[in-house]
């Protein structure tokens, strides 16, 4: 009887489970009215105007034209540039200035005086008769007349008189004397050799030789007036391609 009553208890409460979820079922499958929902969206703000370009500025008339067209590195100074006749003679009167004021550029040592004077004009027997080039190309002095020469010279080189740079350019390229110590010696002293170095930038043996030792002086001494490197070593070294 019991077991019977409990059986009963639990059909009624499956039926009741059964009966709930059909409920739950129906429910769900009917929507119910519901009063609609506001939702307030933000206002669209309108598509902010693209900013027009600029209108260029318009140049005065005749300025456009007055432009050089000159590269971003391209200078005045560059050895391409044209350059003008009055600037070349101002340049070629600042050489003349180094040469006649070499006191500004130096010492006047004492001890070169008699060294000088013994140089100039060369010492008797440098250049004689025999005195010249022989077929292999090299240039002849007297042995003992030349071994005089270059003892003096190792005497003035030390003292860096600006006096040397002329007697330096003048047996190196006239008389065909001396060596790489003089051709240093000259690269040392600066400005003060550039106008006796120019002095043989023409000539048709030394020409090449002379633009090379003006080219060390200008990598070594950049304080060199610019005008004299602008329009005169510039085209020198153009022109030999150096």
């Amino acid at each position: 009887m019991m077991i019977r009553t409990l059986a009963v208890i639990l059909l009624a409460a499956g039926i009741c489970v059964l009966l709930a979820f059909g409920y739950a079922v129906l429910k769900s499958g009917s929507k119910p009215e519901l009063e609609p929902e506001i939702i307030q969206t933000p206002k669209a703000q309108p598509p902010s105007p693209e900013p027009e370009p600029s209108a260029p500025v318009p140049e005065p008339e005749g300025e456009a034209e007055a432009k050089p067209s000159v590269e971003a590195n391209e200078s005045p100074d560059a050895p391409d540039a044209q350059l003008d006749s009055d600037q070349i003679a101002a340049a070629w009167k600042k050489v003349e200035h180094i040469r006649n004021n070499l006191h500004l550029y130096g010492i006047f040592h004492p001890e070169a005086d008699a060294i000088i004077a013994q140089l100039m004009p060369p010492p008797d027997g440098f250049l004689n008769a025999k005195s010249g080039f022989t077929e292999s190309g090299e240039f002849i002095h007297d042995e003992e007349a030349s071994e005089q020469v270059i003892a003096l010279f190792d005497q003035l080189i030390p003292l860096k008189d600006p006096r040397s740079a002329e007697l330096l350019a003048r047996y190196l390229y006239e008389y065909s004397s001396g060596g790489t110590s003089w051709s240093r010696a000259l690269v040392d002293l600066g400005a003060p050799s550039v106008p006796f170095l120019l002095e043989h930038a023409d000539d048709e043996v030394w020409g090449d030789s002379v633009a090379a030792l003006l080219k060390r002086i200008v990598n070594r001494h950049p304080d060199l007036d610019s005008d004299i490197v602008t329009y005169i070593l510039y085209p020198l070294f153009k022109k030999y391609k150096r």
